[in-house]
């Protein structure tokens, strides 16, 4: 044996002990390998079951998300509103997370009360209302009855949401809350109730601004949904040539001119808020006609109504074949309806009277005529004996006038409303005639005509030279011909001229304009910025579109709606040195502006040489103590100014 080899050495074993070592080591190996691999998966397994009960706590890749530690956490999978851009006052808008689509909506076609579930979410709602305690330093005094309903939020449930998929099967709300202002009703509003944010998110138009005048919103999404309830203005009868145009909406037969018991639109349907009455067409109500769009339209009484998807019910009334259709092209402002009539007369008219449906008279700002319904079948006042045939139109059927009026009340209102503001159009003295000279006058001019149309409905129609009169404030008219140019322009209210600078003349004015509306009058040689008139013109119905604004808003607001109206910044320079003061008298204003046509018939403007664009812009407004909801905004298109461009603007003096 060597002595220098150590006993125990691998080199001293046997080859079979070598073995028996190798696989010792091996499986120690392993051993110990399986330890560390079955750690490390505990390990991982505990880490993900913390994370899986935490995930609320981590707003992975999601920006500006606000978490609500004590609201309900949606299924794992479904999507959650994520994105917002933070407005004034703290309020949020959601839109973003929409990613530009659309809210498409199953409607319940009528509005449906809540639940008890849903009744507490909307009960929250009431504390974030706030009473004003003072106008103009001077304390309200609201009734107990006043002080309930303005401290309540109303809701009900009208749609299950579709899409887009981040709102899907979200019940579609209704909430509204009482306003007082010139006159009382509901601001409504759809919204949904989102779990995540644990609040409800109001929808809104563009047009809307950021709820800032609706306390109970605070956050909110911008979408179109309330277009996609709105009326065909027009609609077509099969076999005739007559049209049906939309008038308004439902409305509770006790709602007044300034006490809306129902919603604006009739929106969802509600007639009555405080008693829970709802729209409904009668079930015997025949079909009359069956719209591609709109679907069936029921006859009811003398007039047309249909149910809109969410149950709001729009009525519709009958424009006869025989008034100038192109004026159904501007029924989208529907506000007067106005025309010639295509008829050959016996006596009493000729073809250049306008005439315009006569409805009932009633009481809002003054006494005001409406347009529709004009069905005088059941009226006290209209008898088809006194019936007399006074003309015939294309077709062959029978104009008819009323005698025996000499107590007719309707006539007696119409002169009353009507008869000095046409004396005062065609330049006479009211005085210069007695009352008696007056009424025979008007009776024997035939002021009104009746037909009868294919359903049996009498309809009544008005001349509309027999109208009130409004008074234009400060018209002026600047002139930017594309070179020096030598005009002739010369207006025409239908009361006349009250005063003009420089002087009308007989004949209006003759100058000569540069391209920037430096104006040189020939007769007193001297120049003017602009022409300016004043007059009166025959009165008209107030839109019921236009903008709401406050006292300190109204500077930028107009300055924006004039622009898109296509004024330049001189231009709203002057109207604004003019105006501004009288838009701010109190905390809001309603502001509207009557369309061209309508501006054109009530004072005609005529230009020599004809100008390439021409732009008129007459503006009505009214102050107001508290702000109007709902009230809609006209969509402006911006007029392009090109060529030879005349630019007025003016409005009625309150």
């Amino acid at each position: 044996m060597d002595e220098n080899i150590s006993q125990g050495s691998p080199e001293q074993l046997p080859e079979e002990h070598k073995n028996q070592v190798s696989m010792s080591r091996g499986l120690l190996y392993f051993l110990i390998a399986s330890i560390f691999v079955l750690f490390v998966g505990l390990f991982v397994v505990m880490f993900l079951l913390f994370f899986k009960a935490d995930n609320s706590k981590i707003p992975s890749n999601i920006t500006n998300l606000e978490q609500n530690n004590n609201s309900n956490i949606l299924e794992n999978n479904a999507e959650i509103l994520s994105k917002y851009d933070e407005k004034s006052g703290g309020k949020k808008d959601y839109s973003a997370s929409l990613s530009s689509k659309d809210i498409i909506v199953d409607w319940y076609g009528g509005a449906k009360v809540l639940d008890d579930e849903q009744k507490v979410l909307v009960k929250k709602l009431e504390s974030r209302i706030v009473l004003p305690i003072t106008d103009q330093g001077n304390e309200i005094d609201y009734s107990d009855r006043d002080l309930d309903s303005l401290k309540k939020v109303y809701g009900y449930v009208v749609g299950e949401i579709k899409s887009p998929s981040v709102l899907a099967g979200r019940p579609l709300y209704l909430l509204a809350q009482k306003f007082f202002g010139m006159g009382q009703g509901y601001e409504d509003n759809f919204a949904f109730y989102d779990e995540n944010i644990g609040d409800f998110v109001f929808v809104i138009t563009a047009d809307q601004g950021n709820c800032e005048y609706t306390a109970i919103c605070q956050n909110f999404v911008i979408d179109d949904l309330y277009s996609k309830l709105e009326p065909k203005s027009v609609l077509d009868i099969p076999g005739e040539d007559s049209k049906l145009v939309f008038s308004s909406f439902l409305r509770d037969p006790e709602s007044g001119a300034f006490n809306e018991l129902g919603f604006y639109s009739n929106r969802g349907g509600v007639l009555n808020v405080e008693k829970n009455e709802f729209s409904s067409i009668p079930e015997d109500a025949p079909v009359f006609v069956k719209d591609k769009d709109m679907g069936s339209l029921h006859k009811v009484g003398s007039e047309y109504e249909v149910a809109m998807p969410d149950g709001a019910v729009a009525k519709y009334d009958y424009l006869p074949y025989f008034f100038d259709q192109s004026i159904v092209e501007t029924m989208k402002s529907f506000f007067s309806v106005q025309s010639k009539l295509d008829v050959s007369w016996l006596r009493g008219s000729d073809n250049q009277d306008e005439f315009a449906p006569a409805g009932d008279f009633w009481m809002a700002c003054g006494e005001q005529i409406n347009t529709f319904p004009n069905a005088v079948n059941q009226k006290d006042w209209f008898s088809e004996d006194n019936l007399e045939v006074v003309g015939t139109t294309s077709k062959g059927d029978k104009i008819y006038t009323l005698t025996n009026v000499e107590n007719n009340e309707y006539y007696k209102k119409l002169f009353n409303w009507g008869y000095n503001g046409y004396l005062a159009s065609e330049g006479k003295d009211v005085g210069s005639m007695t009352e008696e000279q007056k009424w025979q006058d008007f009776v024997s001019d035939m002021p009104m005509v009746f037909w009868k149309n294919p359903q049996g409905d009498w309809l009544a129609f008005r001349k509309v030279k027999y109208s009130s009169m409004a008074e234009c404030g400060k018209p002026v008219i600047y002139l930017y011909p594309e070179e020096e140019t030598d005009v002739h322009v010369q207006v025409a209210p239908k009361a006349g001229l009250s005063i003009s600078d420089p002087d009308y003349g007989k004949d209006g004015w003759f100058v000569r304009s540069t391209p920037d509306s430096e104006i040189f009058n020939y007769k007193n040689e001297t120049e003017y910025p602009y022409l300016f008139w004043e007059g009166y013109s025959y009165d008209y119905t107030r839109p019921c579109y236009g903008f709401v604004m406050s006292k300190e808003d109204v500077p930028s607001r107009m300055f924006e709606i004039l622009t898109k109206l296509g004024m330049n910044e001189k231009e709203i320079q002057d109207f604004m040195e003019f105006w501004e003061e009288k838009l701010t008298v109190k905390p809001y204003v309603f502001v509207t502006f009557l369309p061209q046509a309508t501006f054109e018939d009530m004072a005609p403007l005529t230009v020599e040489p004809k100008p390439d664009t021409v732009i008129r812009v007459f503006m009505d407004y009214q102050a107001l103590d508290y702000p109007l909801y709902n009230i809609p905004e006209p969509y402006l298109i911006t007029p392009e100014r090109k060529g030879f461009t005349v630019v007025e603007w003016g409005g009625r003096l309150n």
